[in-house]
């Protein structure tokens, strides 16, 4: 059955801006033209072919061709997509989705299908061969559609219970390898978000599934206290969070409705505010998005497509790029850890393109016992992130045939450092470096990985006890900072930081230095102290990622 999102407004900061037009209740920030229902079908079939701008592929434009061409489309690769509503089976582009491939949580209303999950899940996985335009980043994934929708008591209550969404979240964590949500909220005052809290919880307990969200379509919001601020649920630390690229076939510029401001770090042991930090860690086109859709006044014309804007398509060319890079690495061999989600985040944020006017803050100043090192505390750009994504250079990184030597995965334990040679580097190169790591928490008297022993008793009969509102474990986030060190022959044992980031709050760090001259350079990843918290008793891994450039002349 196709139905609305009658209840998700105040949860709906991610929508796909275009489909407003079939779907009141879908806010959008952008105004659109008002279409008679009788000329629905008509605008939506001119919709797809009729504007210049869409002569292009956006697969392309990020490099997903350099999978393609080495048969490479997300074989093996198992995503999901996780949001108050599932896709539309009867859509001619996802007619061979099985019915069990769709998914609604403990007490959630099934059979929910809805024209955002449709129009989200084909930007992730769609395939078609008869317009390449259509075709989502990973066609060959394993595509889950699942919801956590719950009709509400009231108009101001959330559309789903705690039970929905805990059980549909923990379904997919430890068996997805990549997830993608493309909803939010977002709270006026500062405030410890208790949704990406509990994310970032599974997202802990299950390192081997990654875990992407569309930041936010804030951009524009009349309300001056939600304006610019990235989601409750975009806005943990163990995630990527997606903003959109707009200006559209160039994709240079961010769009007017991505959120774009730094996120209010809230110790959650002080509750107090300490400062700022980067939401966004990466940008998606996110504008002029051909995706498929539904026309609930004709539910039998199942080849219809539209234009999407937002971050709700630029968070799934993120999770469908990052399906390529497993299905690449698996078909090559590669160890486990390549496609554990910390490497797969620096990988992607460290191979991303830097568009102008990108600012990470970074400026010279002392740092330990130097004088003038290039230093930035924020990390990323606060409205771009890393950059834009560019997956022909994420395969690069990451490694083609055989793993790259630009990446690691490295646990250590407070008060201990590693350092990565980086050999000898000529004057005007640029040195790329990206640390990620995970903050420590756990949802309370909730098994976060569920056997499916566990999962047949929430299941039978439909109906489970109710999941009281979970309690969150807020164990603790290490601080690593990130340097790039020239090593001085006179003293090989003491590197000398020339560029270092260290962000007091984050978990990503993130380096791009120009080499002032000649010499042997290393990286220095150091554990000094937590942000809150005791120190993990085993150690925390993190991954580094990191890109040498050589200088323009010699390249």
């Amino acid at each position: 059955m196709i139905r609305s999102f009658l209840f998700l407004r105040p949860f709906a900061v991610c929508s796909l801006a275009g489909m407003s037009l079939l779907h009141a209740s879908l806010a959008t920030d952008t105004p659109q033209p008002t279409i008679p229902v009788s000329a629905w079908t008509d605008y939506l079939e001119a919709a797809g072919r009729n504007d210049s701008r869409q002569r292009y592929s956006v697969n392309e434009r990020i490099g997903a061709d350099a999978f393609y061409k080495k048969g490479i489309r997300g074989e093996g690769v198992r995503v999901a997509n996780i949001e108050p509503g599932t896709l539309w089976r009867g859509h001619a582009i996802f007619t061979g989705i099985p019915e069990d491939r769709l998914y609604y949580g403990v007490q959630a209303t099934a059979d929910y299908s809805d024209l955002h999950a449709t129009g989200v899940c084909g930007a992730i996985a769609a395939g078609s061969a008869d317009n390449p335009r259509a075709m989502g980043i990973a066609p060959k994934a394993d595509l889950y559609s699942a919801s956590f929708f719950k009709k509400p008591q009231n108009a101001a209550a959330p559309p789903f219970s705690h039970t929905s969404l805990l059980t549909t979240y923990r379904r997919f964590f430890g068996k997805a390898d990549v997830i993608n949500t493309s909803w939010g909220t977002v709270w006026p005052t500062p405030t410890v978000e208790f949704y990406s809290y509990l994310l970032d919880s599974f997202c802990r307990a299950h390192p081997e599934t990654l875990f992407v969200a569309a930041a936010g379509n804030t951009g524009t919001f009349p309300n001056p206290a939600q304006r610019g601020k990235v989601s409750t649920i975009a806005s943990g630390f163990n995630n990527i969070a997606v903003g959109a690229q707009g200006n559209a076939p160039a994709y240079d510029e961010l769009c007017p409705n991505s959120c774009h401001l730094p996120v209010d770090f809230i110790n959650p042991h002080t509750n107090k505010q300490e400062g700022k930090r980067a939401g966004v860690d990466i940008t998606a086109p996110g504008e002029m998005i051909v995706v498929p859709t539904i026309n609930p006044k004709d539910p039998k014309r199942n080849d219809l497509f539209f234009k999407a804007s937002g971050t709700s398509v630029a968070a799934p060319i993120v999770a469908g790029g990052a399906c390529l890079l497993i299905s690449s690495a698996r078909k090559n061999g590669f160890p486990a850890e390549a496609t554990d989600a910390r490497v797969l985040k620096a990988v992607l944020l460290n191979a991303a393109d830097k568009p102008k006017g990108w600012d990470n803050g970074a400026h010279h100043a002392a740092y330990r016992d130097q004088a003038d090192v290039w230093l930035t505390t924020q990390g990323l750009d606060y409205k771009f992130g890393a950059g834009f994504l560019n997956l022909a250079q994420a395969l690069k990184q990451h490694g083609e045939a055989a793993p790259s030597k630009f990446w690691n995965l490295y646990s250590l334990k407070q008060g201990q450092s590693q350092t990565i040679p980086l050999g000898n580097i000529p004057s005007g190169s640029t040195v790329t470096a990206t640390l990620a790591w995970f903050q420590d928490c756990a949802i309370k008297g909730f098994a976060q990985a569920p056997g499916d022993a566990e999962l047949d008793r929430l299941l039978k009969d439909g109906k489970p006890s109710p999941v009281e509102k979970p309690e969150i474990d807020y164990r603790g986030m290490a601080d690593f900072n990130l340097e790039l060190c020239r090593i001085d022959p006179t003293a090989p044992g003491k590197p000398i930081p020339v560029a270092a980031s260290a962000t007091p709050n984050n978990t990503v760090e993130h380096i791009r230095f120009q080499i002032p001259q000649d010499g042997d350079y290393c990286l220095k990843i150091t554990f000094d102290r937590m942000t809150y918290g005791a120190p993990p008793a085993q150690g925390e891994p993190s991954a580094t990622a990191w890109s040498i450039t050589p200088p323009p002349a010699t390249r």
